[in-house]
């Protein structure tokens, strides 16, 4: 009685064992598959089937090379998965790990290792799929803020310290020498001076105004306006570099035209582009800030000027942020590149697009779409 008692009890460890190891198999977060010596499926798991969505037909018929024809479709490079499988299957006792990329941006550590039986046999393989897409996109997101980063210094590091420099030179200067100094040498050291403190008001707002956004600081809250009005009232303040420049700048916009968006977004757009749009124009040039409807939803809004233009290759880049497009205005005007970066990002808040249509030596066209009513 003992012994069928002790008997029993073994079979249950046995089973409980079993039953446990299964539960492992079936829940484990990889997927699985063992086949034999010949690339014939001997298990799989229930996350293998998840990951491939293997139809019922092949996993039923465990045919080995529509089982590999059907995985390696799904792969960006599907004859180097396929190549890379033969000469495991030929090697045997060969380990090996790499990543693969599936057609749909999903991506996975590969884990293939020989499977020995108790006698040291070798009788097959045992392949492991680990998904790594959020970790691919957190290390590209990682890369991104390093590139950022170093933008952001960089910035600080070149293009405040020059017209912080010059500021500082120009007051030590009227310091040392105010009293031998004749008043026009006052006034043009005077100018020197609030050219150079427009430079930096320039950039430190867009850089405030960046930090902001990266934050997640800016509200956005978007009503109805009347355009033509509001773009008016936006450029007041760059009256006097349009009139040192003896630039010419016309509006057409229907007066009727109503956008809806944040004001304040809205603003810091039309300023850059209109800043840009002079920086970037010789003296005695022309700026046009036009609009249209694009359907019922949304509008179409045009800075367009007679400047220096851009080859196709500066204007690829200047919307990123980790490209330098930085370059000098007409007048020597420092540029930074960020404002730019700051208008895509409140364009595309609004659920529009900006982009620029440009030839070097006759001028940009820049235009972006907002919507002239709520979704």
């Amino acid at each position: 009685m003992r012994r069928e008692q002790e008997c029993g009890t073994t079979k249950d460890a046995l089973l409980l064992k079993s039953m446990i190891l299964e539960a492992q198999f079936q829940t484990s977060v990889q997927g699985i598959l063992i086949v034999d010596n010949l690339g014939k499926t001997i298990l799989f798991n229930n996350r293998f089937c998840e990951i491939w969505n293997i139809p019922q037909e092949i996993l039923n018929t465990k045919d080995d090379k529509k089982m590999l024809d059907f995985v390696s479709n799904q792969l960006a490079d599907p004859e180097e998965f396929r190549n890379k499988v033969e000469a495991l299957y030929q090697s045997k006792n060969e380990k090996s790990k790499d990543e693969i990329m599936f057609l749909d941006k999903r991506y996975f550590n590969r884990y293939s290792a020989p499977l020995i039986n108790p006698k040291g046999e070798h009788c097959g393989r045992i392949w492991y799929f680990l998904e790594i897409t959020d970790l691919k996109k957190a290390n590209e997101e990682l890369k991104k803020l390093n590139a950022e980063k170093d933008k952001f210094f960089s910035i600080i590091a070149h293009d405040l310290r020059g017209p912080m420099g010059n500021f500082l030179g120009y007051t030590e200067l009227m310091v040392e020498d105010l009293a031998s100094l004749s008043t026009k040498e006052i006034e043009d050291f005077a100018l020197m001076m609030r050219n150079s403190a427009v430079k930096l008001f320039g950039l430190l707002e867009n850089l405030l105004e960046w930090s902001k956004m990266k934050q997640g600081m800016i509200p956005f809250d978007p009503i109805s306006f009347p355009l033509v009005f509001k773009i008016k009232k936006m450029i007041e303040p760059l009256a006097d570099l349009v009139k040192k420049k003896n630039l010419e700048i016309s509006f057409s916009i229907p007066v009727n035209l109503e956008v809806f968006g944040d004001i304040h977004m809205i603003e810091t757009v039309i300023r850059n582009l209109v800043s840009n749009a002079i920086k970037f124009t010789h003296p005695g040039g022309k700026i046009n800030i036009s609009a249209n409807k694009l359907g019922e939803n949304f509008m179409e809004i045009h800075i367009k000027d007679t400047g220096i233009g851009m080859n196709p290759e500066l204007a690829s880049r200047i919307f990123l942020f980790d490209k330098q497009a930085r370059r000098q205005g007409t007048e020597g005007e420092s540029s930074t590149g960020l404002g730019l970066v700051i208008c895509k990002d409140f364009i595309e808040r609004h659920g529009g697009e900006i982009s620029v249509d440009s030839e070097e030596g006759k001028g940009s066209d820049f235009f972006f779409s907002l919507p002239i009513k709520p979704n």
